[in-house]
């Protein structure tokens, strides 16, 4: 790290560097948990593998103009990171960015960059794990009541009402009264090794930034749109349930949605039998709105001092895509 030369405004200043890595696993279950022997309880296999990093990065930092007319100080950052691991392959992340003050108190900054994120050694290794999830995660359990007191959508009754997807089960779909199963189901869980993609994310800011001479005040807002690409999660039970049923994909809508292909129902009693919750990659997900924060400072005589600090997001989209091609948008919803 240091200064290159002296540009009109300043030092052209530089970092880089390597980094090398390795990574490893070894998570032994206790003897019960590891055999299944705890009844009702979660079993689990023994979670082993490693990783190699290596990893190479650059960064500047350039004061390209100062004391001009508008532009009090202009200085532009870029980085740029050549990441290879073993389990994933190889990719170039980057940034560039931008901090003009037009005054001593105005200042516009902004930047635009990539990254990426390999599958962590849990995530890509995890030995199957059983769990029992509580047979309250079927939305089709008394369907008609639900639907009635608003419990559930309607989407959620007319997939229950089509569902025809049990074996031996309800030939015209599920009963309003339909009380679901008797024994809780397995929820099976494992890593995604060989399948699981890295996350890969895209980051847009600008803001503008306010802090007057007449006073210990900074009052900002930043416009952000973050695309994130192969999110790696684990759904859970009740929410691979949940959405499939939620879904206008689902059984009474031509049934094309991946969800419900990773359930089976009991051929008894028509309950859910088996969960598939392993890692796997949410397609994509995009947040783009404002971030708006006010800070004030200010002595209060022998009280000593006060600070106040507002900090507040509009949302403008939230939109999230489990599986390419169906898009769900959360914007105002928790």
């Amino acid at each position: 790290t240091g200064e290159l030369y002296e540009l009109p405004a300043g030092a052209l200043s530089i970092a880089t560097g390597i980094h090398y890595r390795e990574d490893e696993i070894d998570d032994l279950p206790g003897e019960i948990t590891l055999a299944g022997n705890g009844w009702g309880s979660s079993a689990a296999g023994n979670t082993v593998g490693d990783d190699k990093t290596q990893a190479v990065f650059m960064e500047f930092d350039a004061p390209l103009l100062a004391d001009l007319p508008a532009i009090h100080n202009l200085t532009v950052n870029a980085s740029a990171r050549y990441t290879d691991v073993d389990s994933y392959g190889d990719d170039t992340t980057w940034k560039v960015g931008f901090n003009w003050s037009i005054s001593e108190s105005i200042r516009i900054r902004g930047n635009r960059g990539t990254s990426f994120r390999t599958p962590a050694l849990f995530e890509l290794f995890l030995a199957n794990e059983t769990g029992f999830p509580s047979v309250r995660i079927d939305p089709c359990r008394n369907w008609g009541s639900a639907l009635a007191n608003g419990s559930i959508t309607q989407t959620i009754a007319d997939n229950c009402a089509a569902d025809q997807s049990s074996v031996g089960g309800p030939a015209a779909g599920f009963d309003p009264a339909y009380t679901g199963g008797t024994i809780s189901p397995t929820a099976f869980s494992g890593g995604g090794f060989g399948t699981l993609e890295a996350e890969t994310s895209t980051s847009e800011t600008i803001g503008l930034i306010w802090q007057p001479d007449f006073a210990d005040l900074s009052v900002s807002i930043d416009y952000f749109d973050i695309t994130v690409r192969d999110e790696v999660t684990r759904l859970g039970a009740t929410n691979i349930l949940r959405e499939c049923y939620d879904s206008p994909l689902g059984f009474a809508f031509g049934n094309t949605e991946p969800l419900c292909g990773l359930f089976d129902r009991s051929s008894v009693n028509f309950g859910v039998d088996n969960v598939i919750d392993n890692y796997l990659n949410i397609a994509i997900q995009r947040s783009r709105g404002f971030d708006y924060a006010v800070r004030y400072n200010t002595e209060v005589g022998a009280l000593g001092s006060l600070s106040v600090e507002l900090a507040a997001t509009r949302q403008l989209e939230d939109v999230q895509e489990l599986f390419v091609g169906k898009p769900e948008d959360l914007n105002g919803l928790v």
